[in-house]
Parts: structure tokens; sequence; C-alpha cells
């Protein structure tokens, strides 16, 4: 029963990979032209930022994932 819990926290720490994803998809170059075509650091610091986002997202929901499955084995 704890495993599910965990499922369900990986899940939610996806969820801003899901939605970066969908936008990259349904506005394909309009978001990257958007963000390269901010003035000076600004655009920079907007891709660091949303790269740090993807890294702890996909971090959580990984560990989540593997948390699930460690309470889930059996013994022996």
């Amino acid at each position: 029963r704890r495993s599910w819990g965990y499922l369900v926290r990986a899940a939610i720490a996806a969820l801003p990979l899901g939605v970066l994803g969908a936008a990259a998809v349904l506005y394909r170059g309009r978001l990257v032209d958007l963000i390269s075509g901010l003035p000076g650091i600004l655009g920079v610091v907007t891709w660091a930022v949303l790269g740090v986002v993807c890294a702890v997202a996909l971090c959580a929901a990984a560990h989540c994932t593997i948390r699930a499955f460690e309470c889930g084995r059996t013994q022996g």
C-alpha cells in the first residue's frame, strides 16, 4: 500500500516535465523564439531556471518511482 503513495508522488513530480513537454510540442519554435528573444541575461537565466526545474522534477520522479518499487518488494 505504501508503494502507491510513492507512485502518486512520482506522477506529481513528473507533472512539470509533462507541462513543459506539451508546451514545447504545441508551441514548437514560438516558445524558443520567445525565450531567446528576451533581452540580455534574462534569456540565459530563463533557460537556466527551466533546466533546473526539469532536472529537479526528473530526479524527484525517479526517486519516488524507485522508492515505490523498494516498498513493494517482498523479503527473501
